[in-house]
């Protein structure tokens, strides 16, 4: 028998804390944005990229409007990844939902659709 991937193997080693129930499932990858608005702290984004890959336009792009500052995820469906448009202040990071709840348990998951400016033109 062929092994499993990582996706398909479970349950997932203990980290602490765990992932909260109510959330993504754990071996979700994320996409972290760091965004620096107004020269304050920086705002920090965790993001589920299948929901990222589901909400892009037709052209792969997922546009958003954070604090008025327009962010530009690029969209590779077939590949299920998603990357920052060139050009853009913005730092990200990738994650399984797990290791970064671990590291980082007061980052909230953020929802996409929440800061999803479908009006914003490319």
């Amino acid at each position: 028998p062929q092994p499993k991937s990582f996706h398909e193997a479970n349950p997932l080693r203990p980290v602490n804390p765990p992932p909260p129930d109510d959330g993504p499932a754990g071996k979700t990858p994320m996409i972290i944005l760091d965004i620096a608005g107004d020269g304050s702290s920086p705002q920090r984004l965790v993001l589920p990229i299948p929901t990222i890959i589901a909400l892009a336009d037709a052209n792969g792009l997922w546009t958003a409007n954070v604090d008025g500052r327009i962010v530009r995820l690029r969209v590779n469906r077939d590949a299920q990844t998603v990357a920052l448009e060139p050009g853009q202040n913005v730092i990200s990071q990738y994650a399984f939902w797990f290791a970064w709840h671990a590291m980082f348990p007061d980052d909230p998951v953020t929802d996409p659709r929440g800061v999803t400016a479908g009006a914003l033109t490319n």
